[in-house]
């Protein structure tokens, strides 16, 4: 795992939705080798408390700038005071971690399935793929409205998302993965599936793509202490790759967080 330690710049820490933040970091050493699907490890605070760093997935990746982005909702002390972090101010930075999507098994017309905070390292793979010659078809969901993010950032790229609400107070009222099986049952295709979000989305959709034999990646969100595989605190239930056991047990942050779907027990996930 090649990552680095170092000191970042804020350059924007902005609220995009409610509760929700877009903060850009000048932080060199992650866009020279980040992939899409990669995360960071970033210190809230240079106090004692919070002790532990917070994991982010990658949003942007902006080597030119020397910069990423990433996307995080309020959900707790040490977010909100990431949320107050001033423009211009030091941060303290560890990354890239863990494996990225693998683009090559895209095909020409990938889907890509997103639900809440999972939308902003599959908008740095969608960007990946559309420089690839790629055509992904992208479906967003949300509790409501307000947890559809990163729309006009998608737009931006040519890509109009089909959307899902469990309120219905946009598009579609329901489930991503309701839009997925409707559009498999129109023989629309994917020729393969990227998605990040909630557990029980991504299990649904691992065993919607698995039925129909479409490849596909999963990026698992996990509670992480260190990101670099040492305190164990982030590991789930896979097949055994050598066949010598029932199972393994890999790490979200080492491993992963991107798995094929084939990969994953889910009862222990």
């Amino acid at each position: 795992m090649d990552y680095t330690q170092g000191r970042g710049r804020i350059l924007a820490n902005v609220e995009v939705a409610p509760d929700h933040y877009r903060m850009e970091i000048e932080a060199p050493f992650v866009p020279e080798r980040a992939l899409p699907g990669q995360f960071v490890m970033v210190k809230v605070t240079d106090g004692l408390a919070p002790v532990l760093r917070r994991p982010f997935g990658i949003y942007t990746i902006n080597e030119a700038r020397g910069s990423f982005e990433m996307i995080y909702r309020v959900v707790g002390e040490g977010t909100r005071l990431l949320s107050e972090m001033a423009d211009g101010v030091d941060i303290d930075v560890l990354g890239p971690l863990g494996n990225g999507f693998n683009l090559d098994l895209a095909g020409d017309q990938p889907l890509i399935v997103a639900g809440g905070v999972g939308v902003p390292p599959l908008f740095s793979l969608a960007q990946g793929l559309i420089g690839k010659g790629k055509k992904p078809v992208v479906i967003i969901g949300g509790r409501t409205a307000d947890d559809l993010l990163s729309l006009d950032a998608f737009r931006a790229i040519g890509i109009e998302p089909l959307l899902a609400t469990e309120d219905g107070s946009s598009g579609y009222k329901g489930y991503v993965t309701a839009i997925m099986e409707e559009r498999l049952d129109d023989g629309k295709i994917p020729s393969a599936v990227y998605s990040c979000g909630p557990k029980l989305m991504l299990r649904r959709v691992g065993e919607i793509a698995m039925s129909r034999g479409i490849p596909c990646e999963l990026s698992l969100e996990a509670i992480m202490a260190c990101g670099f595989g040492v305190c164990l605190g982030c590991v789930v239930k896979t097949c055994s790759s050598d066949g010598s056991s029932e199972h393994d047990f890999s790490r979200v942050c080492c491993e992963g967080p991107v798995f094929d779907a084939k990969e994953i027990i889910w009862d222990e996930a």
